[in-house]
């Protein structure tokens, strides 16, 4: 495993934080902005950008990483039926996928039906060495 300084993890951490404006609850993995918006979307919540303005919290991760954190939010309204496979953070503005959780394990996924509510969960990016 190789090392990276934490501050260069905050800054992409904060460069992700500053842009994303969106969470998108996906089918399958997204590997564009279109397939996030589009092509795979279930349900979709805006979000205050920047660490500390609401929504995002930064700290470490689990494994000598930095872990981005957006909050639980609640009433948000399918669009569509399905399992819910990964959360895209996404910037509206400048229509760009800027990260994609992959921490929906089979425990954790969640089966939408699409018009009715529920509470979408926390939403995890975790940043550093492999």
């Amino acid at each position: 495993m190789g090392w990276i300084n934490s501050a260069r993890l905050d800054g992409l951490a904060n460069d992700i934080a500053n842009r994303a404006n969106k969470v998108v609850l996906c089918s399958a993995l997204p590997t564009t902005y279109a397939e996030a918006v589009t092509t795979y979307v279930l349900a979709a919540d805006t979000i205050t950008t920047g660490v500390g303005n609401g929504d995002y919290s930064l700290g470490a991760g689990a494994n000598n990483d930095r872990r981005l954190t957006v909050a639980q939010k609640s009433s948000i309204v399918a669009s569509a039926s399905g399992t819910v496979l990964y959360a895209a953070l996404v910037d509206t503005v400048n229509q760009t996928l800027e990260a994609v959780s992959d921490q929906l394990a089979a425990e954790n996924q969640v089966a939408l039906t699409a018009g009715k509510a529920f509470t979408r969960d926390a939403v995890t990016i975790d940043i550093g060495p492999r």
